[in-house]
């Protein structure tokens, strides 16, 4: 699968094709779909290291199982730098990063086993930053059914969309949604996790986490306001692909970052299938 970076020149010479390799050992049957070529998903800026004049970009392959390290210039095109590989069948698939001085970590949502992994980027003498082993590993699903759940398929109950927040009282939170959720499993519905993020930046309180249902099924669209409205209020909006439209969520300052849902299921029209949103 080909991963392209918007340029002047949609030429061959743009397109990066991204090496794949099955991993060792045999895959779990049931990612197959999934997993029988390269399947990049995202395109993340890194951050650059003084000094050092080389743009580079993340890109996690969800079919690879890996997270490439890539730059690009219209001299020399594209160029891998390096790469880090997940463990087999965990398909990781979208990232954030967060930096606290001149410390940086990588969010990873594994999308086939519903984890979010936190990875510290390094640099080498060249400033070239790699993804590192993760140091902590975190399920995005509610507790006790992250213990118990095993997915029936290829396209059941897996990790989506990640969102690095910041509350109206300057702490941190990481917002991931689940989509496709078993409905023997759990007949509330797909959820969201909000994870409150420990002042380090490499630990989430997993007993302080919120999660948010009713937004419906399939949650594919997330966004949030870019600041704080007027009166310090910052809003979350989820799509629902499988026809369940759109719900916003409000968080308010003083309510120590907790979540309020305010429109569930507005439907828009001419807007189907929502997988994508911004807010404007």
């Amino acid at each position: 699968m080909d991963c392209l970076l918007q340029s002047d020149k949609a030429a061959q010479a743009d397109i990066l094709k991204l090496p794949y390799t099955l991993p060792d050992g045999d895959r779990p049957h049931r990612l197959i779909d999934r997993q029988s070529s390269s399947h990049p998903h995202q395109v993340l800026t890194l951050p650059k290291r003084k000094g050092c004049d080389v743009q580079t970009y993340l890109v996690p392959d969800l079919g690879g199982d890996a997270v490439f390290v890539v730059s690009y210039t219209e001299k020399d095109n594209w160029k891998i730098w390096n790469k880090w590989s997940s463990k087999a069948g965990w398909g990781p698939r979208h990232g954030v990063v967060n930096s606290v001085g001149d410390s940086h970590y990588l969010y990873l949502v594994n999308e086939l086993v519903n984890k979010v992994t936190v990875h510290p980027i390094t640099f080498d003498s060249n400033g070239i930053p790699s993804v590192t082993a993760p140091v902590q590993a975190y399920s995005t699903l509610p507790s006790p059914l992250a213990e118990i759940y095993v997915p029936v398929g290829p396209y059941e109950s897996i990790a989506c969309a990640i969102l690095l927040h910041t509350t109206p009282e300057g702490s941190q939170q990481l917002i991931v949604t689940n989509r496709n959720a078993n409905e023997d499993t759990r007949p509330e519905g797909d959820s969201v996790i909000v994870f409150p993020i420990h002042a380090n930046v490499t630990e989430f309180d997993m007993e302080g986490a919120q999660h948010l249902v009713g937004a419906g099924k399939h949650l594919r669209a997330a966004a949030l306001t870019s600041g704080a409205s007027g009166d310090g209020a910052q809003y979350l909006l989820l799509g629902a692909r499988n026809g369940q439209g759109l719900t916003v969520y409000r968080q308010e300052k003083g309510d120590k970052g907790k979540w309020n849902e305010v429109l569930r299921n507005a439907q828009l029209d001419g807007v189907d299938l929502p997988i994508s949103a911004n807010w404007l």
